[in-house]
Protein backbone atom coordinates (compact mmCIF):
# COMPACT_ATOMS: atom_id res chain seq x y z
CA UNK A 1 0.00 0.00 0.00
CA UNK A 2 1.25 3.24 -0.82
CA UNK A 3 2.28 5.84 1.92
CA UNK A 4 1.27 9.56 1.18
CA UNK A 5 3.09 11.95 0.87
CA UNK A 6 3.42 15.41 2.81
CA UNK A 7 1.90 17.33 0.49
CA UNK A 8 -1.20 15.34 0.15
CA UNK A 9 -1.33 14.93 4.14
CA UNK A 10 -1.54 18.83 3.80
CA UNK A 11 -3.86 18.92 1.52
CA UNK A 12 -6.28 15.81 3.51
CA UNK A 13 -5.59 18.08 7.02
CA UNK A 14 -7.17 21.17 5.05
CA UNK A 15 -10.03 19.86 3.61
CA UNK A 16 -10.77 18.29 6.70
CA UNK A 17 -10.93 21.66 8.27
CA UNK A 18 -12.96 23.43 5.76
CA UNK A 19 -15.21 20.04 5.93
CA UNK A 20 -15.34 21.33 9.64
CA UNK A 21 -15.72 24.95 9.23
CA UNK A 22 -18.54 24.05 6.40
CA UNK A 23 -19.80 21.82 9.20
CA UNK A 24 -20.39 24.52 11.52
CA UNK A 25 -22.33 27.52 9.18
CA UNK A 26 -24.82 25.72 9.52
CA UNK A 27 -24.73 25.71 13.55
CA UNK A 28 -26.77 28.39 15.69
CA UNK A 29 -23.82 30.11 16.42
CA UNK A 30 -20.61 29.17 14.18
CA UNK A 31 -17.08 29.66 15.17
CA UNK A 32 -15.04 32.14 14.01
CA UNK A 33 -11.94 30.91 12.68
CA UNK A 34 -8.80 32.58 10.94
CA UNK A 35 -6.68 30.69 9.43
CA UNK A 36 -3.18 32.21 8.58
CA UNK A 37 -0.96 30.00 6.38
CA UNK A 38 2.87 31.63 5.74
CA UNK A 39 5.90 30.06 4.34
CA UNK A 40 9.29 30.20 5.64
CA UNK A 41 8.61 31.10 9.03
CA UNK A 42 9.81 29.03 11.99
CA UNK A 43 7.18 29.10 14.41
CA UNK A 44 8.95 32.04 16.83
CA UNK A 45 9.34 34.22 13.74
CA UNK A 46 6.77 36.56 15.00
CA UNK A 47 6.32 39.50 17.66
CA UNK A 48 3.87 37.66 19.16
CA UNK A 49 5.80 34.49 20.32
CA UNK A 50 9.17 36.95 21.24
CA UNK A 51 11.01 37.67 18.74
CA UNK A 52 13.30 40.69 19.59
CA UNK A 53 13.71 42.27 15.91
CA UNK A 54 10.92 40.74 13.59
CA UNK A 55 7.69 43.49 14.23
CA UNK A 56 4.25 42.30 13.40
CA UNK A 57 2.08 44.76 15.19
CA UNK A 58 -1.08 43.32 13.15
CA UNK A 59 -0.59 39.61 14.09
CA UNK A 60 0.06 40.82 17.93
CA UNK A 61 -2.74 42.45 17.73
CA UNK A 62 -4.66 39.49 16.56
CA UNK A 63 -3.09 36.85 18.92
CA UNK A 64 -3.70 39.44 21.91
CA UNK A 65 -7.73 39.36 21.39
CA UNK A 66 -7.58 35.21 21.00
CA UNK A 67 -8.39 32.82 22.28
CA UNK A 68 -5.10 30.56 22.30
Amino acid sequence: MKSFTRIQRTAWSLTALLLLVVSNVFAADPPNIVFILSDDQAWSDYGFMGHADIKTPHLDTLASSSLF
